[in-house]
């Protein structure tokens, strides 16, 4: 899988922010917000479907996108050291 410059450098940011990195022997990528557009724009990049998890109120409801196993593992590799970019220690 490439992923372009301009959405690696973007997708690397909302991970960053927003997202969870799981390494090691089973790999994930995880991003979960309550705006579904950002969450499009992700899902759209790894490859995935965005899905809904429902809250009860007054909890508000998140979209996600989550990719894993050898898929997530390039993703990775695309976006970290020794590859393009690097997602900070909140992204890990």
């Amino acid at each position: 899988m490439e992923i372009n410059e301009r959405d690696a450098r973007w997708l690397a940011q909302v991970i960053a922010d927003c997202g969870k990195v799981r390494r090691g022997r089973h790999p994930k990528i995880n991003v979960s917000l309550h705006d579904r557009d950002v969450v499009g724009r992700a899902a759209s990049i790894l490859g995935v479907p965005v899905r809904l998890r429902f809250a009860a109120p007054p909890a508000r409801s998140t979209w996600t996108a989550n990719v894993e196993g050898a898929r997530a593992a390039e993703i990775l590799l695309e976006l970290e050291p020794g590859g393009r970019l690097h997602i900070g220690p909140h992204g890990a």
